[in-house]
């Protein structure tokens, strides 16, 4: 049937490997389970993948059979993986979004390009919808059905729990109807009601109702969804039966799915399609809207499938000797994890048996391999639920008789899922059980990092944790050591060295903040880099606020770790940071890795230098140097400041309790500047301020505050969050005294001899674009959550100090501040002060170029994201192609050789740029085109993810595929690429 398809798909540029036969009985079908029991005749004949992930259904009308798009927009659109459906018909390829709410008939895609680049375009294309419109419009009935069950149920007291068990229940029904599990069952028996003629009527009344979930505890399992007390479901009211749980009862509607409309009822949804997944997102709405404070404190928030996903590929495949392993996710929630891998080891299953698995080892799995552990009552019932509904969809046998060989013989609860006592600051984080300890071959999950905790909390986790520090790092660790904060994040990393086997993995996600510079951060990384392992760690910073992860704004990170102290100093682990490849932030739905750009980071060498891994996320591989010689023998502004009389602070914070100030009627410099006398000519927030027009200081309820010579002029400013317009001011300097805020930074320079000429001159550094780039270097805030800049940064920058100019330099940098002062920022003046600054610092070219191309593509702002992801224009392609050749030349003319580098013209579309590159003689002329590699080029491409492709077509000619986002395409990266092609001797 698929004779010759693949064939075509390879000409629109799909690498063999993408590919996945869905009439095929290979492990890998098991997720596409629901579309396998389609017709043949009526289903994708293939999957398209990317990195693990569908990213297109593949319909074969090369003999057209009357394809009906419709009902599968909506049923691709239900299941909510992949983005496209592309139909293969005689001569030509057509592909459409899988979107709904986008008009009466799908419309195919019109701006692809023809032959091998249609497919590579597609899949670096924005996904056709900036939200998750189905996923929403399931939430919303969802949580609609629970808060009407509630509120239609008041006179009983229906309260949260009944309202989920009802409406949990009513979606385990749907389930099966819906998936054909009940085709053939007479509604009458089930229900005890010979009126009832349809699996919908069963519980269309609370007698019926009552009945049917008497039925499913028979027939499948006695614990599911149970009410807190016997007899519960008799007291509720009628109408919630009839409105609500009836409501959810009735099946998807044949006309309901020939329409693109978004769902608006649940008859215009069909749950053979939805992933049990959904469920975990219905705990999140459901905790949110019962408590959003506690739902807050227990960092409730569901963990996006792809992303389980991935961490369960990447764990289980360094997991390869173990035959059955056993894996925990100490806080499951509703079970995103564990479905995860239940689904990963069935598959596994049947890869080492070479049969699919039969219903007993399906159960065997759940049973004996999966635990979970959670705090919350609620997300351990569904996630009983989700558990549950996977075995049942990865059964064997699609309608197995009697139904009742599907019954679960052992509950889940108590058994494999345990509820934690303590609440969120004990809970699994108490000390670990005998039972759990060094049991499982595998810790996964994302535990609990975005709720702050008590500092009680802290000093017991601390305590508890000793034990395992000593008994890694010894005893004088063991009495110093502390947690860096009151996050919980980090004790779960703890506790999964206790609960995992010696040498099992550990994957985990937790805040990124660990990562970078921050001085009890900077203990805490050198502590666990010590503890443990680490073999990998995917920085996910610059995804924050994208679609990746709907609703989460902090940056996170997923660690990979081997449990086991590092043996000498060649430790190592893998750092890469997925970027951004959208320019709005709300399109980025994947999260693109790009492994070939991992770089191996010693653990030494974190230690010795805390900023590497902020350098190696925001900066190239050049940057590192330029950064080393900034730093390297200067003297910190810390330091200078001391050297002549006078320090940096912050300043005051409100305060709940009255202190006595003596700044009382003193200029206040605030951050909310609604409340100055701002004028246009004289504008508070400018390089110089007129501290006149500035309010008095009223407030009593302070702390931290300034002393009255710290707040005498002449003062430096630097504001804590520094603007994203280059042309307002980030420093600024008063000549009259003034009190400040804690949103700026601040030192005297009264008791200074030249005091306003040397604050002046610091303004200057601290407007240079090599302190920009120092502070996004090695900043642990600015670039990476909130951003702004710690005091700790700005005390750390290496200054040129005023005395050390000659007096022509300081003549320039009075001259740069006076136009600085009288006519505000612009281009010419930026690039005057950062000339002068960057001959001080000794910076040659190349160097200078690497501090503003990373400075031009890697800020934290919209401007510079969306210039990282834009398509270079004709002339930065040429730069860079330029540049290459004169890098390569440089080296190559020694031996009497030279290089060639040429854009391939043929190339215009596409999401990359093909650089053609040769080597040869001095004297001989060009070399023509060659063919371009393509298969090569796309294979490579798709099996790492790479951003960057090299082909050595023969011992003379190399060809460079880069994707054409700007970040790529610097002078700096063609300085990068020269550098990677000579160390591999290509060409």
């Amino acid at each position: 049937m698929l004779d010759g398809l693949v064939e075509q798909l390879e000409q629109y540029g799909v690498a063999q490997g993408q590919l996945l036969a869905l009439a095929s009985a290979e492990p890998r079908t098991l997720r596409y389970v629901d579309l396998l029991r389609s017709p043949t005749n009526d289903r994708p004949a293939m999957v398209l993948e990317s990195q693990g992930q569908p990213r297109a259904y593949v319909f074969d009308e090369r003999k057209p059979c009357g394809l009906d798009l419709v009902p599968w927009v909506r049923r691709i659109a239900f299941r909510g993986d992949a983005d496209f459906i592309a139909v293969v018909r005689p001569g030509r390829l057509d592909v459409y979004p899988a979107v709904l709410g986008t008009g009466p008939v799908p419309a195919p895609l019109a701006d692809l390009p023809e032959g091998r680049l249609r497919i590579p375009t597609l899949l670096h294309a924005p996904p056709p919808d900036e939200v998750a419109p189905v996923r929403n419009a399931l939430r919303k009935l969802l949580r609609d059905s629970i808060q009407n069950a509630k509120t239609l149920g008041q006179s009983a007291h229906v309260d949260a729990h009944d309202a989920l068990s009802l409406v949990g229940r009513a979606l385990f029904w749907r389930f099966l109807i819906d998936r054909n599990l009940l085709e053939g069952i007479d509604p009458g028996e089930v229900c005890n009601d010979p009126t009832a003629t349809s699996l919908a009527d069963c519980l269309s009344s609370r007698a019926r109702a009552i009945a049917t979930f008497e039925w499913l505890d028979r027939t499948f399992n006695g614990g599911l969804l149970r009410f807190r007390t016997k007899g519960r479901a008799r007291s509720i009211p009628e109408v919630v039966y009839e409105q609500v749980v009836g409501n959810i009862a009735h099946a998807a509607t044949a006309e309901g799915q020939l329409q693109l409309d978004l769902p608006s009822q649940w008859k215009d949804v069909n749950f053979a399609h939805v992933p049990v997944g959904l469920l975990s997102e219905v705990y999140e709405a459901f905790a949110h809207d019962e408590d959003a404070a506690t739902a807050e404190q227990e960092s409730i928030f569901y963990t996006p499938r792809h992303i389980a996903e991935f961490m369960v590929d990447e764990a289980l495949a360094s997991l390869e000797g173990i035959k059955r392993p056993t894996v925990l996710d100490p806080a499951a929630g509703a079970g995103v994890f564990l479905v995860a891998v239940f689904r990963a080891l069935v598959a596994r299953e049947w890869a080492q048996t070479k049969r699919r698995p039969a219903r007993d080892t399906i159960r065997r799995i759940l049973h004996e391999q999966l635990t979970g552990f959670d705090i919350n009552d609620s997300a351990l019932r569904l996630a009983e639920l989700a558990l549950y509904l996977t075995a049942i969809e990865l059964d064997p046998e699609e309608r197995p008789r009697p139904l009742s060989l599907l019954k679960f013989e052992h509950p889940l609860r108590d058994n494999a899922l345990f509820q934690r006592e303590g609440g969120s600051e004990q809970g699994s984080l108490a000390p670990v059980e005998a039972a759990f300890r060094n049991r499982f071959d595998l810790v996964i999950g994302n535990p609990p990092w975005s709720a702050k905790h008590t500092a009680t909390a802290k000093k017991r986790w601390t305590e508890d944790t000793r034990g395992l520090v000593k008994e890694r790092l010894g005893e004088a660790r063991s009495m110093s050591f502390t947690l860096p904060d009151t996050y919980p994040d980090i004790p779960f990393v703890y506790r999964a060295m206790e609960w995992a086997r010696p040498g099992a993995q550990i994957a985990l996600i937790t805040h990124a903040r660990w990562l970078f510079p921050g001085e009890a951060r900077d203990e805490a990384r050198r502590d666990l880099l010590e503890m443990v392992q680490i073999t990998g760690i995917l920085n996910a910073s610059a995804l924050r606020e994208t679609s990746v992860w709907p609703g989460s704004r902090a940056p996170f990170a997923i660690v990979f770790a081997r449990n086991a102290v590092p043996s000498g100093p060649d430790a190592a682990f893998q750092f890469v940071s997925p970027a951004l490849s959208e320019e709005s932030q709300k399109k980025q739905r994947r999260m693109r890795i790009d492994w070939s750009d991992a770089e191996l980071v010693g653990v030494q060498s974190a230690f010795a230098s805390p900023w590497l891994l902020k350098l190696r996320f925001r900066g190239s591989s050049f940057d590192h140097g330029v950064l080393t010689k900034l730093i390297d023998g200067r003297l910190t502004l810390e330091k200078h400041l001391a050297s002549i009389g006078t320090s940096l602070r912050r300043g005051y914070e409100i305060a709940s309790r009255a202190f006595p100030s003596k700044l009382l009627g003193l200029p206040d410099l605030v951050s909310d500047q609604k409340r100055a006398k701002e004028s246009p000519e004289q504008p508070i927030q400018g390089y110089r301020i007129n501290a006149s027009i500035l309010p008095p200081f009223t407030e009593k309820l302070i702390h931290r505050e300034p002393t009255r010579q710290e707040c005498t002029e002449p003062l430096l400013l630097v504001k804590e969050s520094p603007p994203a317009n280059p042309a307002l001011s980030r420093t600024s300097i008063s000549e009259q005294d003034l009190t400040f805020s804690s949103s700026w930074f601040a030192a005297s320079f009264a008791v200074v001899e030249d005091g306003l000429e040397q604050a002046r001159w610091l303004q200057l550094l601290l407007q240079s674009r090599a302190f920009l780039f120092f502070a996004l270097m090695t900043d642990g805030c600015f670039g990476v959550e909130r951003d702004r800049y710690r005091l700790q940064t700005l005390k750390a920058f290496p200054v040129i100090p005023y005395d050390h100019l000659t007096r022509q330099q300081r003549k320039v940098a009075l001259k740069l501040s006076d136009i600085l002062w009288d006519h505000g920022w612009s281009k010419t003046l930026q690039g005057q002060i950062d000339d002068l600054v960057f001959d001080l610092y000794e910076l040659d070219d190349v160097e200078r170029d690497s501090i503003r191309d990373t400075l031009e593509t890697s800020l934290p702002y919209a401007e510079q994201r969306r210039n990282g992801v834009r398509p270079p224009n004709e002339a930065e392609l040429n730069t860079f192609a330029a540049t290459l050749e004169e890098e390569l030349t440089n080296v190559l003319e020694a031996s009497g050789q030279r290089a060639h580098v040429r854009l391939r013209a043929d190339v215009k579309a596409g999401p990359w740029g093909v650089l053609q590159v040769d080597r040869i003689k001095n004297r001989k002329r060009d070399p023509d085109d060659a063919e371009i590699p393509w298969q090569s080029i796309l294979e490579e491409a798709d099996e790492s993810g790479a951003t960057l492709v090299t082909v050595r077509l023969d011992p003379m000619t190399t060809f460079v595929s880069i994707l054409k986002h700007y970040r790529y395409w610097t002078p700096t990266r063609a300085r990068i690429l020269a550098l990677a092609l000579l160390s591999e001797k290509i060409p």
